[in-house]
């Protein structure tokens, strides 16, 4: 065997076409003594892929760095379906369709849900979105959003190529099994995994919208004539809350969905995320969350909205559509106008507006309004008139004129400090007006297929929903205790400004767990409640450092597990000798680990720091 490395395509990946050819790759890295990590569909933590990647088709993305083999698997994507219910898939086979698969070659009718639902079979539960792979989505121990159902436990058998190019085969009751199904691609590259389907079923639900004090939810332990929060998510098929934190709003939207059995004539009545116009109200949200992210320096913010403009007048047919659903494989379902630049600031106006920010009751406000007129006034090269003109002393107009300013570039780079340090100091007070704009009041029913029924979020385009995601779980009976530690953590002793550097203008959510036997899962061997905190990809500061880490101190007492494909606690190697305490087979895990990757080349810095391996 050569040890020089093969060259990778032009785009600096390894596309392998066959399970033969993943073995020739592993063996040449094995050889050059090389490290050699696999790409799924880019929605991991970068570092968790490999360090120093941005993916291909992420702001900023290109060329993974040369230090690495890295290994795309979407030219090896096949699906055999045996009589026995049971379905063979590649392990770069997704579970729908990718809207920005860089071949091009994503669709519906290749992805593993598209051919489930055209010969009647169901997983039992997915995630939000359905452009996962079928490998990173099981090497990551990601599982859905239920504490009665879990696609881990549709896994039934696991094939993989080692550190050394050999090939092996692990099934459920076996120890490798339970090892090398949750280990974020330290065992090997898994090249096929088969999956136990269902029969097709429906989603039948509803979303209550509400403060969380009305919902019919204990979530605190505070009030024994509702139900209590941890027997909610054990009793209920399917149920997410997303939870809106901040001061002076505390509200709640509590998707729940139960399965019904398919019927004739069942006719699909999709949930609807931002409703009425889920691509106008993404543009607005986009171009509003990159600046409330970026008031330190607002010239930064233009910089970063190149997706926004890049779908300003964009043709529908060509972006994710408001409902994935393919029941009709192949066909289109985008719809409606295109959106221009005016259309966006028109729709930050009328939102805004109508969450009538004036009743924030505080008279920080109107100086606020008063004080961006100062600034700009002492610091652009605008006319006073034109400034009088475009500030008037209502706060709706000067957030959509701040907006507007940014989007224009009108101002002078000094001016856009300032303006942007001015809105800074009053913003912690508008956090409710800010994130109303994001909150569709009043309850709604659904009714859909099983597929896009979970995959509620493939509605969203996610160039606009750039995000970083942490996760961590802890047992379902400490549920109430987990929430009533969180808010305590959010409300900061009712100070403004630190309650909104700790929830910033955008939601949480948190969901349920199907306890399982993988080693490394969050739920081994235990129902568990999960709380996910978001953090917008375009923000200035790194999450990691503020805004995640007092959610990890908060929760640490509670024995928590993170999910190992999103934003892991820092430092690293203080967090492994802690999760070695939460999760008993780690040190198998561990042990084991290194007898498949004898030479490390599966091993990066980035795990050998989080796991200290």
């Amino acid at each position: 065997m050569s040890q020089e490395r093969p060259a990778p395509g032009s785009d600096g990946y390894y596309h392998p076409t066959s399970e033969d050819e993943i073995v020739d790759l592993v063996r040449q890295a094995h050889a050059s003594r090389t490290k050699l990590r696999v790409i799924g569909s880019g929605h991991s933590e970068f570092g968790a892929i490999c360090p120093g990647l941005t993916p291909r088709g992420a702001h900023g993305g290109g060329k993974p760095p040369p230090s690495a083999m890295m290994v795309a698997l979407d030219r090896h994507r096949s699906i055999t379906f045996h009589d026995d219910g049971i379905v063979e898939v590649d392990a770069g086979c997704t579970f729908g369709r990718d809207p920005y698969d860089p071949t091009g070659e994503s669709s519906w009718s290749s992805s593993l849900g598209g051919a489930l639902l055209a010969r009647g079979h169901a997983l039992p539960d997915l995630g939000a979105i359905s452009h996962h792979t079928v490998s990173g989505y099981l090497s990551t121990g990601s599982m859905g959003g239920s504490v009665q159902h879990s696609f881990l436990d549709a896994v039934e058998r696991i094939r993989f190529v080692d550190g050394k190019g050999d090939l092996h085969e692990t099934s459920r009751g076996e120890e490798l099994f339970d090892a090398v199904g949750v280990s974020m691609g330290l065992y090997g590259v898994i090249t096929k995994v088969w999956l136990r389907t269902e029969p097709h079923y429906n989603l039948v639900g509803r979303e209550l919208r509400k403060p969380i004090d009305e919902t019919p939810v204990d979530f605190f332990g505070e009030n024994r004539r509702k139900i209590p929060f941890d027997r909610y998510l054990r009793d209920m098929p399917y149920a997410r809350a997303v939870w809106w934190p901040q001061r002076d709003f505390e509200y709640m939207s509590l998707w729940e969905a139960t399965r019904v059995e398919d019927m004739p004539l069942f006719e699909p009545v999709p949930y609807k995320l931002l409703a009425p116009d889920t691509r106008l109200l993404s543009l607005a949200a986009n171009v509003l969350l990159t600046i409330l992210g970026n008031l330190d320096d607002l010239s930064a913010a233009r910089k970063k909205l190149t997706w926004f403009y890049d779908k300003l007048d964009e043709e529908l047919e060509n972006t994710p559509s408001g409902s994935g659903c393919p029941s009709a494989l192949g066909t289109s379902q985008a719809g409606g106008a295109r959106v221009g630049i005016d259309d966006v600031v028109d729709a930050v106006r009328r939102i805004v507006r109508a969450t009538n920010p004036g009743k924030a009751g505080d008279g920080r406000v109107d100086r606020f309004v008063h004080g961006l007129l100062d600034v700009a006034k002492a610091q652009s090269r605008v006319s006073v008139d034109k400034l009088e003109t475009i500030w008037d002393d209502i706060v709706t107009d000067a957030i959509v004129t701040l907006v507007k300013t940014v989007l224009s570039g009108s101002l002078p780079a000094l001016g856009m400090l300032g303006v942007g340090k001015a809105a800074k100091s009053i913003v912690p007070y508008l956090a409710r007006s800010i994130v109303s704009m994001f909150v569709h009041e009043g309850d709604s029913r659904f009714q859909d297929c099983w597929l896009c029924g979970h995959a509620l979020d493939d509605q969203l385009d996610p160039r606009l929903w750039t995000l970083r995601f942490m996760e961590l779980s802890v047992p379902i009976d400490k549920a109430e205790d987990m929430m009533r530690r969180l808010r305590e953590y959010f409300r900061a002793g009712g100070d403004a400004k630190t309650a909104y550097d700790r929830t910033g203008p955008f939601s949480c959510q948190v969901y349920g767990g199907k306890k399982n036997s993988f080693w490394m899962s969050q739920a081994h061997g235990t129902d568990v409640v999960r709380f996910d905190a978001f953090w917008f990809f375009h923000n200035a500061d790194d999450p990691r450092q503020r805004f995640f880490r007092g959610v990890w101190e908060a929760l640490e007492p509670l024995g928590f597990r993170p999910h190992w494909g999103k934003v892991l606690p820092v430092p690293g190697r203080t967090f492994a000798a802690y999760y070695e305490r939460q999760l008993p087979r780690m040190k198998d895990f561990k042990r084991l680990r290194g007898g498949y990757d004898p030479t490390n080349i599966f091993l990066t810095d980035y795990y050998r720091e989080h796991l200290d391996l």
